[in-house]
């Protein structure tokens, strides 16, 4: 160890603290990791994953800029140094996403020594618990912003707590730490605007005004100026009344002719998990193939018309019913919460190779180029018998049958909704709840806030998914400690030796 970076650590305690005790979390995320890429060596191109590579694609094909509009700045640029390395991109993602992973389990552990009196009790669960979280490993594993996203979120709670509890010119430096994580949170998922109101609030809160100087305020705007300008907004009419969807107002005047084709799906949506939901958001999101719906059809042809009619349909429903508009979200937020919800599946070899096989049919059709390049083989492509054999080099791995496992395991013990919310989600809402009491507010409390803010603000507008619930779980893991803490803090009150 250099002078220097023991110079650091001991002016740095916390940061060494939670670099040794990051340890056992890190060696079994290493392993998990180590066995996903051995029986599947690339990471996942999934459906969404030619929008993310697009900009890289067509920059290395033609040498023009282009940003997808639906898509932040982040992940985009970044896979293109990532394309430039010898060999395929899709192999140097899957391991550069997994070390991230590895990464942040250190900013986690530093949240947890920081916030605890307990922390040497709390820290190895909390950060094994996200070291192993099945839809971490998963999304690490994919062409996709979500991964970043997720981590990026640790990483901006952790700066947090390095900079809204200090004094001084610590303030000033620990300002950036936080920053950086909240730029990656903006930069990488359209969803991260959901976390500035309670940013806002907490920035209040720690009278932010009183410390930071002009620099740091112009860098904020400037982030969030920058944040604006690219994403698509189009779609947030459509989204909208999807969400809204199941309290559609059918007795009223309004549109009633679009009304009366859908009238047979609204009763039936109102529960989360009914195909009626499903179906009434294809309604809204392919008109085209709506054959027995010939007026919703003919808004294919007319998009500004559709984006009016979903405006104001859901306008009027959300105004109809505030509170079931405010429920529906509720309930998409604990179906989402439960880990099962993310299909264990996907870990099998199976998954993989099933899934891809219509895309490189196409691709080796229209753009073998793509494929040449992702995996980094030549042309002629092979046959795709011959090729899942690259993506899936062992697809009857002991490995892969026992991460299967785990993930299952994994799932049955962490459910938060059954027939009702379980233990576990009662002590997650008791711990969120008791973040806010003083001695946590400051540090945890506000970044429960934070994260109330963007489950409210992601599944008012969106389906359940338990994708949008994967950017809290770290947070959530934190709030588990508290009532622990406080039970902790008391007996060392009681019993100070």
């Amino acid at each position: 160890m250099s002078a220097r970076l023991r110079a650091f650590l001991n002016r740095h305690p916390l940061v060494r603290d939670a670099l040794l005790w990051a340890v056992p979390a890190i060696l079994l995320g290493a392993v998990l990791r180590g066995l996903l890429l051995h029986y599947l060596p690339y990471a996942y191109w999934g459906s969404d994953s030619r929008s993310y590579y697009g900009f890289t694609e067509q920059f290395l094909d033609t040498w023009k800029i282009s940003l997808y509009d639906k898509r932040r700045y982040l992940y985009l640029i970044g896979m293109l140094p990532v394309s430039l390395l010898p060999g395929s991109p899709l192999k140097w993602l899957a391991w550069l996403q997994h070390g991230l992973g590895l990464l942040t389990l250190v900013p986690l552990a530093y949240c947890v020594r920081k916030t605890f009196a307990g922390w040497k009790a709390w820290v190895v669960p909390v950060t094994v618990l996200y070291a192993g979280l099945p839809i971490l490993l998963w999304y690490e594993h994919e062409l996709l912003a979500e991964c970043v996203f997720f981590h990026g979120v640790v990483w901006m709670i952790a700066g947090w707590m390095a900079f809204a509890p200090a004094r001084g010119e610590a303030v000033l430096r620990n300002f950036w730490w936080f920053f950086a994580g909240l730029a990656v949170v903006l930069l990488t998922k359209p969803s991260g605007r959901f976390f500035l109101p309670a940013i806002a609030f907490g920035l209040v809160c720690v009278a932010a005004w009183r410390v930071l100087r002009a620099k740091h305020w112009a860098a904020l705007a400037a982030l969030i100026g920058l944040s604006l300008t690219i994403g698509q907004d189009s779609q947030g009419a459509w989204m909208l009344y999807a969400s809204a969807f199941p309290i559609t107002r059918l007795e009223t005047p309004l549109h009633a002719e679009y009304k009366a084709e859908i009238a047979d799906l609204v009763p039936a949506s109102r529960r989360v998990d009914s195909p009626e939901r499903n179906e009434g958001e294809d309604v809204i999101k392919y008109p085209d193939r709506q054959d027995r719906r010939p007026l919703w059809k003919a808004l294919a042809k007319d998009p500004k018309k559709k984006e009016r009619i979903c405006r104001e349909l859901a306008r009027e429903a959300i105004l109809g019913d505030p509170l079931g508009f405010l429920g529906l979200a509720c309930g998409k937020i604990m179906a989402s919460a439960n880990p099962g919800e993310f299909g264990a599946d996907r870990f099998l070899p199976a998954y993989y190779v099933e899934k891809y096989e219509h895309q490189y049919e196409k691709d080796a059709k229209d753009k073998p180029a793509r494929i040449v390049r992702l995996f980094a083989v030549r042309e002629p492509l092979p046959d795709y018998t011959t090729f899942q054999r690259r993506i899936a080099p062992h697809p009857n791995s002991a490995a892969a049958r026992w991460l299967h496992g785990y993930v299952e395991r994994y799932h049955a013990s962490a459910q938060m909704l059954a027939t009702a919310p379980t233990p576990l989600a009662w002590w997650a809402l008791l711990g969120s709840a008791l973040a806010l009491v003083p001695v946590f507010f400051r540090p945890l409390g506000i970044p429960v806030l934070v994260a109330v803010s963007y489950l409210f603000g992601t599944f008012l507008v969106g389906g359940h998914n338990p994708r949008y619930f994967g950017a809290v779980w770290g947070i959530v893991m934190l709030a588990l400690c508290v009532p622990l803490d406080l039970i902790m803090r008391a007996a060392l009150r009681r019993w100070p030796s």
